[in-house]
């Protein structure tokens, strides 16, 4: 059986002082409205509310792949086993103080 062409996706939520980002990886773009509900039910139980939990950033990656993976791979020792496993959907989402060196790169892909 041959293995899924996976894209790759950034989704990303701001909660003010707090960026809520979502690496994804996935066959097509069937899976946004799932994983934006999930963005947001974890926004919420951070505290989040308001009319900004519906402005959702979505962009797919085409050289950025790279930047993202490091950025995960240096905040989170378990995304390179998660990574390893993904068949043909993967999904981290992780969150990063606005404005800071590694959430202003992730910002400047969108």
């Amino acid at each position: 059986m041959k293995k899924p062409k996976l894209k790759h996706y950034l989704v990303t939520i701001s909660l003010g002082r707090v960026h809520l980002h979502s690496y994804v990886m996935a066959e097509n773009r069937d899976f946004i409205e799932a994983v934006s509900d999930r963005m947001i039910n974890k926004a919420e139980s951070m505290g989040a509310s308001g009319p900004l939990l519906s402005l959702i950033l979505f962009t797919h990656l085409d050289t950025g792949v790279g930047i993202v993976r490091k950025i995960l791979r240096e905040s989170s020792p378990e995304f390179e086993k998660a990574l390893k496993r993904a068949k043909d959907f993967h999904l981290t989402m992780f969150a990063t103080e606005a404005g800071s060196p590694p959430d202003e790169t992730l910002m400047a892909l969108h």
